[in-house]
C-alpha cells in the first residue's frame, strides 16, 4: 500500500482511526480544530528564495508540504522557496493564518 516506509502506513491507518472517531463523536470545538491552508509563494515577498528553516515563520504554524508545478515536495530546512511555489500549512490560530499570509503572499515594497 505505501512505497515510502511503514511508518507512513501506520499514520496514514492512524489518522483513518482518527477520521471514523470523530465521525462518531461530532465535531469538535472551535478550540481544538486544525485548518491546512494553501498559500501563493509571491514574487518578491520575503520567504521568496529562502530557505525554510532560515524563515521566521509566525506560531502555530507548520510547513507540510510544497507544490512546485506537478512536483510535491516534502519541506525541511533545506528547501529554497520560490515564487509561484504552493505552501501548504497546518494551523489552529486566524492570527497566525494571517501572519503567514502576510508573509508569504505580499511582494516587498
Amino acid at each position: 500500500l505505501c512505497s515510502i516506509d511503514s511508518n507512513c502506513c501506520w499514520e496514514y491507518s492512524h489518522f483513518l482511526l482518527k477520521l471514523s472517531l470523530a465521525k462518531r463523536h461530532g465535531p469538535l470545538p472551535s478550540s481544538q480544530r486544525r485548518n491546512v491552508l494553501e498559500f501563493t509563494v509571491g514574487s518578491g515577498s520575503p520567504v521568496d528564495g529562502k530557505y525554510i528553516g532560515r524563515i521566521e515563520w509566525p506560531d502555530h504554524v507548520a510547513l507540510v508540504d510544497i507544490k512546485r508545478g506537478t512536483e510535491d515536495i516534502v519541506p525541511d530546512y533545506h528547501t529554497r522557496l520560490c515564487a509561484g511555489d504552493y505552501i501548504y500549512v497546518l494551523t489552529d490560530s486566524i492570527e497566525s493564518a494571517e501572519a503567514t499570509r502576510n508573509l508569504v503572499e505580499k511582494e516587498n515594497a
